[in-house]
């Protein structure tokens, strides 16, 4: 089963790879404020892939790298595969269509202050999706136990790359935006929602292949009580208590 998610993936990670660095060198001759944008997104999928395709070689006993168990469920692979060609065309391209064919930089070409915040927050997210899988190290791979990862974002939550990467095609695709009707706005979101439910089920069939580690236990449990949601409800109910008690007073 290893030898076989080595087989599917490392191709693809080397081929884009290359692919991601040469469309960042050929972008970057634009020498404007799109060209910078583009170029930096880029190169930080180029280290994403880059680190992957490590991972991917590296799986080696004497670096801590092996793979200790692989998902054997249909669900796992599925939702896994539905996100890489071959199978992808058809779900992604076919299926969830939310490319309007505009994507953020038509709508702010501009180069206006609203422009350089959202493609910062585009920048930022996909950085934080890229530093996921650096942290990782040679042990990052798909549909694998490779080891607990608790360093890097991943001490504010259990999916920071899944979480990252989707917000992050919100705002790079905009299906809320188009020329076209309100209906057909409609539905590229609804596509988009379904592109980010396969992730969710890819985060959860990845939580219940872990669950049997312990490590992986103690660390969820951590992260319920210290993580970013858990930072989030503690800070809403404080609110909400001081709201009551400033009403009593």
């Amino acid at each position: 089963m290893g030898w076989i998610v080595k087989a599917v993936f490392l191709p693809l990670m080397i081929a884009w790879s290359f692919s991601w660095v040469a469309g960042a060198s050929e972008v970057w001759h634009g020498r404007n404020w799109v060209a910078i944008f583009a170029t930096a997104l880029g190169l930080l999928y180029a280290i994403d892939t880059a680190f992957a395709t490590v991972g991917y070689m590296s799986t080696s006993e004497r670096i801590d790298g092996q793979i200790r168990s692989v998902d054997r469920t249909w669900l796992g692979w599925l939702s896994a595969l539905a996100c890489y060609p071959p199978l992808s065309v058809l779900v992604l391209d076919t299926w969830l269509v939310y490319k309007t064919g505009l994507d953020w930089q038509s709508w702010f070409s501009d180069g206006s202050m609203v422009a350089w915040v959202w493609g910062g927050a585009i920048l930022l997210l996909t950085g934080i999706y890229t530093w996921a899988t650096v942290v990782f190290g040679p042990r990052f791979s798909n549909l694998t136990h490779r080891g607990i990862i608790t360093s890097g974002p991943y001490r504010w939550g259990k999916h920071p790359a899944y979480l990252c990467k989707n917000l992050s095609w919100w705002l790079i695709f905009v299906p809320f935006l188009g020329n076209e009707t309100t209906l057909d706005a409609v539905l590229h979101c609804l596509a988009l929602l379904g592109v980010n439910a396969i992730y969710a089920i890819r985060a959860w069939t990845e939580e219940r292949h872990l669950r049997s580690d312990p490590d992986y236990r103690a660390y969820a449990e951590w992260i319920a009580q210290n993580g970013w949601l858990a930072k989030a409800r503690q800070l809403l109910l404080g609110r909400a208590i001081a709201g009551r008690g400033h009403d009593g007073a």
